[in-house]
């Protein structure tokens, strides 16, 4: 083989080299040492930089491999100097970027990203079209998002592959080695083990009215090891059972010289009697060395293909929906918040904090906004579209949240604000002049302001004047509100933010998650009184009814192996349950409806799964 830097055959000085894959690291990794000398002068000086391409060859030329120097090392004591590559995978592992896609395919969404970033494309696999959001993740995740969601409709299983510099995407072991393994020949060293403890031979098959469809078997199983699949839009039902279905694992691991073909993601026929180790195996990771002229490989190998899942982004609909009543108030105007409708933003006001007299006397600006004529009054489009969907139903709602947090003060200290600022646009609504004057804006222009500064500023004019008898209480509104739903029920189960029947711990812990609702999203404060992220969401919570403590601190990467939870099937999560995907997880309160410190909107919220959760998790001791 030969190893070429920049077009130069640098061989000659490679004293050896190791080149290793894995289907959950994504980027294939060359390492080696080239040999250096301060002294040696007729030792041929090569510089590697940073980026620098290297590529890999057989010793018929064929190009095996290429990439860039991502490390070097080296010290004043050594007689060598190592050497670490990459392939072109590692750009899409380490760079990020936001998206919205609608109605793309697979290939069409990383055709898009390759394009953004330069990246030069092979063959890709097809698939058919989605919806996906995805905010601040890597461009890794990105792709294989679609093409996991992908896999879940199909049960095609999909690998990115790096080929002659070029972006591939391919079916994972569909490719076999020509290169038999055999212990006779080339076979040095292997081992084998089986084991069933996660295996599921039956599946019985719902339909979303929890209707019995059917059933999917696995033979070779004297007992009946069964789980249950509930359909899934967009899935076909067969595909989806068929796909919780696990034989008994059989693993093996095997040392053999080496060939070239013998990489993750194709699959390999060994024959080894003894072990049991013969068969049709796929390569789940490999380490290629090469060392005094000999070309040896160790590989991790198994009896089932599975992929790298990722369930990165958000589904458009499951955002939509799970905006709650805040979305509910997107262009809510006086006339149409009617019945059920003013009982929403009564039950929203009061999530919030507000008083029963702060949220009657906000209704009641809105129920005197509708009675505005339009001809006078027409700032954003109309009558009926003012404070209320200014500050409760758009992202402009984030300004007063930001001037709350920046006072330290509670959502029950701003109705004045609000009711100030309403008044500022109402009562001046006949000198435009005046309100440019003042803020540089017209109403109309106010109404439709996105700058959070400038709208904190606003905010804070109105609150220094606050408290001052000369601005219209509304007193006539307020009283007949305060009248009808004081005391109103606002419990979960009628505001649609999730209802559930749990009681002892179950019900004690979701209590306990609620009292987060509203605190802002950081990473960096998440242990403070007004913030938190998603792990420290469910441990604070969990610490709150003394199952566990925030010293026993809680991460979404090793949930996996915390030993106060146990992994359960994700169609099995109930309330009280950890749902869970790669980077985030969340609480589950029943009636599919989460509780979770959600990065996208920077606050803790109630939320719909969806299906961005792959895994859920049990905490141990809740009944």
């Amino acid at each position: 083989m030969k190893v070429i830097h920049k077009g130069v055959d640098i061989t000659e000085i490679v004293t050896n080299i190791n080149w290793s894959g894995d289907y959950k690291q994504a980027s294939r990794i060359l390492n080696f040492n080239i040999a250096v000398s301060p002294t040696d002068y007729f030792l041929p000086t090569v510089t590697l930089a940073m980026e620098d391409s290297v590529k890999v060859l057989d010793d018929k030329g064929k190009e095996i491999w290429q990439g860039y120097v991502f490390g070097k090392d080296k010290s004043i004591s050594s007689s060598e100097m190592s050497i670490t590559c990459y392939d072109g995978l590692i750009y899409l592992i380490k760079s990020k970027h936001n998206y919205n896609f609608a109605n793309m395919t697979p290939q069409a969404i990383t055709k898009k990203v390759a394009g953004d970033f330069n990246i030069k494309l092979g063959k890709l696999e097809s698939g058919s079209p989605l919806d996906r959001i995805f905010e601040g993740e890597t461009i890794y995740n990105i792709i294989m998002t679609a093409y996991t969601i992908e896999s879940e409709k199909s049960g095609k299983l999909f690998m990115p592959k790096m080929i002659e510099g070029k972006l591939n995407v391919i079916l994972k072991g569909d490719h076999v080695a020509k290169f038999e393994l055999d212990a006779k020949t080339n076979l040095i060293d292997s081992s084998y083990g089986e084991s069933m403890e996660n295996s599921i031979n039956k599946v019985k098959i719902f339909d979303i009215e929890g209707n019995e469809k059917g059933e999917v078997n696995l033979s070779g199983f004297s007992g009946i090891l069964q789980d249950v699949y509930k359909e899934e839009e967009g899935v076909d039902i067969n595909t989806g059972a068929k796909a919780l279905l696990k034989p008994i694992e059989k693993t093996a691991s095997i040392e053999a010289l080496g060939d070239f073909e013998c990489i993750t993601g194709n699959a390999v026929i060994i024959k080894e009697p003894f072990t049991g180790l013969s068969g049709l195996f796929y390569i789940d990771n490999d380490s290629h060395t090469f060392e005094n002229d000999q070309h040896m490989m160790s590989l991790g190998l198994s009896f089932i293909n599975i992929m790298d899942s990722q369930m990165s982004g958000q589904d458009p609909a499951d955002i939509a929906s799970s905006d709650g009543s805040q979305a509910e108030l997107v262009g809510v105007g006086g006339a149409q918040v009617v019945g059920s409708g003013k009982q929403r933003v009564w039950c929203f006001l009061k999530s919030k904090g507000f008083t029963d007299q702060a949220a009657a006397g906000i209704m009641g600006n809105l129920e005197q906004e509708s009675n505005i004529d339009p001809t006078k009054h027409q700032y954003n489009g109309g009558p009926g579209r003012g404070i209320m969907q200014w500050t409760v139903g758009s992202d402009r709602f984030r300004s007063l949240e930001a001037l709350a947090r920046k006072r330290n003060t509670t959502w029950k200290d701003l109705d004045t604000q609000l009711e100030f600022f309403y008044s500022e646009l109402h009562n001046e609504r006949t000198g435009v002049n005046k309100l440019r004057s003042k803020y540089g804006m017209t109403p109309n222009q106010l109404m439709k302001l996105t700058d959070a500064s400038k709208a904190m500023r606003i905010f804070e004019d109105c609150y220094e004047r606050a408290g001052k008898p000369n601005y219209p209480r509304r007193d006539k509104y307020t009283k007949d509100f305060l009248s009808r739903y004081k005391g109103s029920n606002c419990s979960p189960n009628t505001n649609s933010q999730g209802s559930t029947n749990a009681g002892g711990k179950v019900g004690d812990l979701i209590a306990a998650a609620r009292t987060f609702i509203g605190f802002k999203y950081s990473q960096k404060q998440r242990f403070s009184s007004n913030a938190a992220d998603c792990s420290s969401l469910v441990l604070r919570s969990m610490a709150k009814i003394g199952l566990t403590t925030t010293k026993q601190n809680l991460t979404t990467r090793n949930i996996h192996s915390d030993s106060r939870f146990f992994e359960i099937p994700r169609n099995q999560a109930r309330a009280g349950d950890v749902v869970w995907h790669s980077g985030h997880m969340a609480l589950h309160i029943g009636d599919n409806t989460l509780i979770e410190a959600s990065f996208s909107k920077k606050i803790v919220r109630y939320s719909k799964p969806g299906n961005r959760f792959p895994k859920a998790y049990r905490i141990k001791g809740l009944s």
